[in-house]
């Protein structure tokens, strides 16, 4: 074959495939959707080219001729009959999936696995919940779901759970090691051991103790954000107030010493605030602040308290 012929072989495959997947949404919404698909199939073709794809695809579709002409025409010769053979017609199924593109596979898979010829005792389609087709109803009004691509989807943003999990868990095992914050022990804290026991099926691990184990991580992911962007003002205004000339002469003028001037007693005392402003010391109240901090957004003000007492 020329590359013109499997390019028509393939867009007509995928054309059809199409036609017959929105065979129940609108004339408007199904012809849109061949137009782009053939829209973006000529974009690989050159110029020269595209005249001749185009005749060769249009072979591919004949249009029926009307019931007035058709009468007075001879009878047209009947069309070749599919071989009734089902070994054969799966040998052509095959010898076209080399044509097709991962979504048109995927597409026929699933159309196989809702046909009789599925095994006995699988599921022949995806069961979706109604909180999906309510998050459905508000990103997408109106449209239907595709499981192929909810699939996709759901191995990606589980990825994306997982990480951001293991992450933010070890985050605040330095920020605060010894906080009440705690991952519970086991699998029934464990996100990543939870989700791998819920999608094979284990009973142990139900729908509501993985929303726990997530309503947590997203808890302590909000409170350390809000604390990220609070905690540095607070301490720079401290450490400010701590070195401020008014502090340094108030603590200065307690000190006793009545021989000595107010101005060696400010250096003194200014001079052993800032040496105690050490890297370490630094680190140390500023974990401490987001610790506090991140424990009352968590907790809630009451509990917090509680455990500064």
């Amino acid at each position: 074959m020329s590359d013109s012929s499997r390019w028509v072989a393939a867009l007509a495959a995928r054309l059809r495939l199409l036609q017959s997947s929105f065979a129940d949404e609108l004339p408007e919404t199904r012809e849109k959707v061949l137009a782009e698909e053939l829209e973006q199939a000529l974009k690989t073709v050159t110029l020269g080219k595209r005249k001749e794809c185009i005749e060769a695809l249009a072979h591919e579709f004949p249009v029926p001729e009307p019931v007035e002409t058709a009468r007075e025409s001879a009878p047209a010769a009947e069309p070749a009959e599919l071989p009734d053979d089902p070994a054969a017609l799966v040998d052509r199924l095959l010898s076209l999936v080399q044509t097709m593109t991962p979504e048109e596979i995927a597409a026929i898979s699933l159309r196989l696995q809702n046909s009789a010829l599925a095994p006995a005792g699988r599921t022949r389609s995806i069961e979706v919940p109604e909180e999906l087709r309510e998050h459905l109803k508000k990103l997408a009004p109106g449209r239907s779901l595709d499981e192929t691509r909810a699939l996709r989807i759901l191995d990606v943003l589980i990825e994306f759970a997982l990480n951001l999990d293991q992450l933010v868990w070890e985050v605040w095992k330095n920020v605060a090691a010894k906080s009440v914050i705690q991952r519970e022990p086991g699998a029934s804290g464990n996100l990543r051991k939870a989700v791998a026991l819920y999608l094979t099926g284990d009973p142990e691990v139900s729908s509501d103790q993985i929303k726990q184990i997530i309503g947590k991580t997203r808890k302590l992911v909000s409170g350390l954000m809000a604390a990220m962007g609070t905690v540095g003002e607070i301490r720079s205004v401290k450490v400010l107030e701590r070195l401020s000339p008014e502090s340094i002469r108030k603590s200065a003028e307690a000190d006793p010493g009545v021989f000595e001037s107010i101005e060696k007693k400010c250096w003194r005392k200014y001079h052993a605030a800032f040496s105690e402003l050490t890297g370490p010391i630094m680190e140390r109240e500023i974990l401490d602040a987001v610790k506090k901090y991140t424990e009352k957004l968590v907790l809630g003000p009451e509990v917090a308290e509680t455990l500064e007492e």
